[in-house]
């Protein structure tokens, strides 16, 4: 029984099965980590005819954590164009600095 197992996993398109699901599994866990690990969010508000409106209640209605997965897929995209992390890292550093510092962060 072993040895017929061990016969059908060697096989390629049943290899290529078990390799998408495994990426997929991946990509969902990568996915949650983001959620919970990445924290952005703006104090940006803006007054409009005495209606007040908050950016961040707005981007949470569009998706919950959309600063977080922008900031996480810029920084793969980053990573697939072959810029160095410390290079990344130094541009995340000064983008939280001057937003922080106008206030957008």
């Amino acid at each position: 029984m072993g040895k017929s197992v061990l016969t059908k996993i060697t096989d390629k398109a049943i290899m290529e099965k078990i390799t998408n699901i495994l990426s997929i599994i991946g990509l969902t866990i990568a996915g949650a980590m983001i959620a919970n690990n990445v924290s952005i969010s703006t104090p940006l508000q803006f007054t409009v005819a005495s209606s007040t409106v908050v950016i961040q209640d707005l981007f949470d209605q569009i998706l919950p954590k959309l600063l977080s997965v922008v900031a996480v897929l810029s920084v793969f995209k980053a990573l697939r164009k072959n810029v160095s992390v410390f290079k990344i890292m130094l541009w995340m550093m000064a983008i939280a600095v001057v937003c922080s510092l106008i206030g957008i962060l």
